[in-house]
């Protein structure tokens, strides 16, 4: 069942940019990119409510838009669009609307119900299509990005190294994968905050941030948590936060009671998991609005690589 639609406030009244209007180009890539840069206006036809996206997920803190502006889906590609155009940006959205056309319409769909859902403060609904985001990507994004390669010894070398630790799974593959490509990146460098002071109970918020500091030593040596017990914020690293995802989901999600499970979180440990969970969605939906953006980013240097501009 096809629930929404979008209404399209900045394209469409223009023929000669019909590809970057979500009322005419049927793509899921572009409406990706709309939602994740806040210029869509999307309609639930079952509920008859339109949501307004007028957020910039793809930079951290995440920035809330007074106004929308065309110039804004080329300048979301940074120093790396080289002046790239609409014009430029139109003709790439008419060159990929037919391009894997099932997985971008499953990440589509998910995207917008989670940030639907985060936007009405549903954060525990939130997080679950957050996570069904990341099991989406985990495997199609590596093998698409590496598609766009004319190295094929290369990528086959690339693909070996993603799958090393042979049983590890589908999101261990997608970290490895994040590792490998993105580590010279300036947003892998990045260092996503997680705010305690957002949690307006005094309560609730010294047991939470008391409770989390214990989980992250008990999460991995490898992970690198800054933990500010004055200013109740810690900071951690963009891979090591897609691995704190992973761990929120299993601690929470499964409640098995056996040896092996005794590190799960009951609900007497997390009294309210709305609150908990909306602790991780600012950080999390700019993680998947990045991973997507570059995506995309790294399909339109493609197609500029094989035909140059003149």
């Amino acid at each position: 069942m096809e629930r929404y639609k979008y209404r399209d406030v900045l394209f469409s009244t223009d023929d000669s940019l019909e590809h970057l209007c979500l009322e005419k180009n049927s793509s899921s890539i572009i409406g990706i990119l709309r939602l994740i840069i806040g210029t869509a206006d999307c309609r639930d036809d079952v509920l008859g409510i339109t949501h307004v996206f007028r957020i910039n997920y793809c930079q951290f803190p995440c920035e809330m838009r007074d106004n929308i502006e065309r110039q804004f889906l080329c300048d979301v590609f940074g120093d790396d669009s080289e002046n790239l155009t609409l014009a430029e940006l139109n003709q790439y959205f008419k060159n990929s609307q037919y391009t894997n056309r099932k997985f971008f319409h499953v990440i589509e769909e998910e995207l917008i119900r989670c940030l639907i859902a985060d936007l009405q403060q549903h954060y525990l609904v939130a997080f679950i299509h957050l996570y069904r985001l990341m099991e989406a990507v985990s495997y199609s994004y590596p093998l698409l990005y590496t598609s766009h390669s004319k190295d094929y010894q290369g990528t086959y070398t690339l693909l070996q190294k993603y799958f090393k630790n042979d049983g590890a799974g589908e999101l261990k593959f997608f970290s490895n994968f994040i590792k490998s490509t993105y580590h010279t990146n300036e947003f892998y460098n990045t260092l996503i905050e997680i705010d305690f002071n957002l949690i307006e109970n005094e309560t609730l918020r010294t047991y939470y941030f008391q409770f989390f500091k214990g989980l992250a030593a008990d999460i991995s040596s490898d992970s690198h948590f800054v933990i500010d017990d004055d200013s109740l914020i810690v900071k951690i690293s963009f891979l090591n936060f897609f691995e704190l995802l992973i761990t929120l989901r299993n601690r929470y999600f499964h409640l098995a009671q056996g040896a092996e499970s005794k590190k799960n979180h009951s609900s007497i440990m997390i009294p309210d998991p709305n609150l908990w969970f909306s602790l991780y969605m600012p950080g999390g939906i700019y993680w998947i609005s990045t991973m997507l953006l570059k995506l995309i980013e790294h399909d339109l240097d493609k197609m500029y690589r094989s035909a140059p501009r003149v």
